[in-house]
């Protein structure tokens, strides 16, 4: 059994259930290591295995909580659909017959809060550059274009005036709707809101990464803590370049150049997924021995297929 434990008051309702569920071997992934209720997790059940989603939170369990915690990462990755218009008609590869404009503009996502992600970063260098005349704004340069993906109170995003013609806010999206968004750009922003998000966070950015193969931009400090991201599975800011330059340089790429970045986010995302279940099968799930004696102490027919 599999359970993710979202904040501190969660425990209340994973003790229930596991009370309730009874397993022989329970898997809790966690997105903080630094949140001292994940001390209380081994007590829930007889062998609760505790188990971080990015290298850095696991380190920053084990340093800060004393806690034996490994690192797993899986997504199912997300098959986007047709749509019946230029933009939205199914998967963007390199082979589609729209490759070009099948991609559009960059996205933020996730919850429009601030202290997860620095909108007000964003904004100031986009007025800075707008300034300077640094964005195309005639063909047939692609236009630099700003994807707002999220949830809550678009009020947070304090978006100001000289910049809202850059952007396209897409509000609470149903989860189907708010992937297709994300796989039709051309690269995911981090903007992360915190440094807590290199030390002992997981950024949900990341994980929209590996649902839709989508890249993100990212800098040698993302890949530190990220150290499943290679250089070639995120579009790298290079030295003394911001956000915006980076984004700049991606759009002035090749379509095979940007395409082979998808691809090889895809690629990983399949490679995180083995990992993960040799990791299942190996060291968190249950013998069949011990499936089986459950299931006769419970007198519940076992089958072993």
């Amino acid at each position: 059994m599999t359970t993710s434990l979202s904040h501190h008051h969660d425990i209340i309702v994973t003790q229930r259930f596991l009370d309730v569920a009874l397993p022989i071997s329970s898997v809790m992934l966690v997105h903080n290591g630094n949140n001292r209720a994940l001390q209380r997790l081994q007590g829930l059940a007889p062998r609760v295995h505790i188990v971080a989603l990015a290298p850095h939170v696991a380190s920053s369990a084990r340093a800060n909580l004393t806690l034996d915690v490994g690192w797993a990462m899986a997504t199912l990755q997300f098959q986007p659909k047709a749509r019946g218009c230029a933009r939205l008609e199914g998967s963007c590869t390199l082979s589609s017959l729209n490759a070009i404009s099948c991609l559009h503009g960059f996205a933020i996502q996730g919850n429009f809060e601030p202290q997860r992600r620095n909108y007000a970063r964003v904004w100031e260098l986009l007025r800075v550059h707008v300034a300077r005349g640094h964005l195309p704004t005639k063909p047939p340069a692609p236009p630099l274009h700003l994807h707002l993906v999220g949830r809550g109170s678009v009020d947070n995003l304090n978006l100001p005036e000289g910049v809202k013609s850059l952007t396209t806010v897409h509000f609470n999206q149903r989860y189907p709707e708010y992937y297709e968004q994300i796989h039709h750009t051309h690269a995911l922003l981090l903007v992360l809101g915190s440094p807590a998000y290199l030390t002992s966070k997981m950024s949900s950015t990341v994980v929209s990464s590996l649902t839709t193969g989508v890249p993100v931009i990212a800098d040698e400090a993302v890949l530190r803590a990220y150290s499943f991201l290679g250089h070639e599975d995120v579009f790298l800011m290079h030295k003394g370049e911001d956000e915006v330059d980076a984004m700049l340089r991606v759009l002035r790429k090749s379509p095979a150049e940007i395409y082979h970045v998808h691809s090889r986010v895809r690629q990983l995302a399949t490679s995180l997924n083995a990992r993960t279940a040799k990791m299942l099968r190996e060291r968190w799930m249950p013998l069949q021995s011990e499936v089986k004696n459950r299931h006769a102490a419970l007198r519940v027919a076992f089958s072993e297929q």
